[in-house]
């Protein structure tokens, strides 16, 4: 059993890291820690491939790595919590460029031998609006299956357009972005199943997505060329093709 502690001062910032590492005779496998504060992820990964998922935060994090090891010292998972503040987000195959977020924190673990990553939580907090998903991410043959649930709080609608994730395609996000706008979603709940080629993530499909969505004093356009509805209040429920609407209140021109 060993431990170390390490303060480093690059461009201004100054990055903490603390280490453990334990060997069991017993069972003759290891496990390492690591306590970070102030630390660029990509630094991280060079520890260990178990903590490549960590590349998706471009910001410094502040957490807890742990990363378990066979009897040949050969990685065989590991777990992992961290938060960042003022974050710089890239998480392809998903977006395929990088957005920004006041706020997000992960948490999960990672399995070698199944070659699967589990997403126990991960919050991005825009600043009002969070969103918060859970799930698994498998590796299997040539192939790269996710799923994954989710929910959105607080958003205003016509932010959904440009934060809707470029590589998964639906035809609920163009109606979304031609007939919706002004209001807030005040929650929306999801899942989604996508597949991806293990040679190339970003060309990921969407398999099934389906959720319902609760939203208030929309502007709503039905048929192109006539007004559109103001102050709607709608309940929604969606898959990949189709949207299902229950609407309340609203206003067409001076006519309630």
């Amino acid at each position: 059993e060993g431990q170390a502690a390490l303060s480093v001062v690059s461009g201004g910032r100054t990055a903490q890291l603390g280490a453990e590492i334990r060997y069991l005779r017993a069972t003759r496998s290891g496990q390492a820690t690591v306590t970070f504060g102030n630390v660029i992820p990509a630094a991280l990964t060079r520890i260990s491939p178990v903590l490549a998922p960590l590349e998706a935060i471009e910001s410094p994090v502040s957490g807890r790595l742990e990363a378990d090891f066979d009897s040949r010292f050969q990685p065989t998972g590991g777990r992992f919590s961290l938060t960042s503040v003022d974050t710089r987000l890239l998480l392809p195959p998903l977006w395929t460029a990088p957005f920004s977020a006041a706020r997000a924190s992960l948490s999960g673990s990672v399995d070698l031998a199944k070659r699967r990553l589990t997403l126990d939580d991960f919050t991005i907090d825009l600043g009002g609006p969070k969103i918060s998903l859970s799930g698994q991410v498998d590796a299997a043959g040539d192939a790269i299956d996710v799923m994954t649930v989710g929910a959105v709080t607080g958003m205003p609608v016509d932010l959904l357009d440009s934060l809707w994730p470029p590589g998964v395609p639906s035809g609920l996000h163009d109606w979304i972005a031609a007939n919706l706008h002004d209001g807030v979603i005040d929650r929306t709940e999801f899942s989604l199943q996508a597949r991806a080629p293990l040679s190339n993530p970003q060309a990921v499909t969407l398999v099934a997505a389906d959720g319902t969505m609760q939203a208030r004093d929309l502007t709503v356009t039905y048929f192109k060329g006539l007004p559109p509805i103001t102050g709607l209040n709608a309940a929604a429920s969606f898959n990949q093709s189709t949207m299902r609407i229950a609407t309340a209140g609203g206003a067409l021109q001076d006519i309630v």
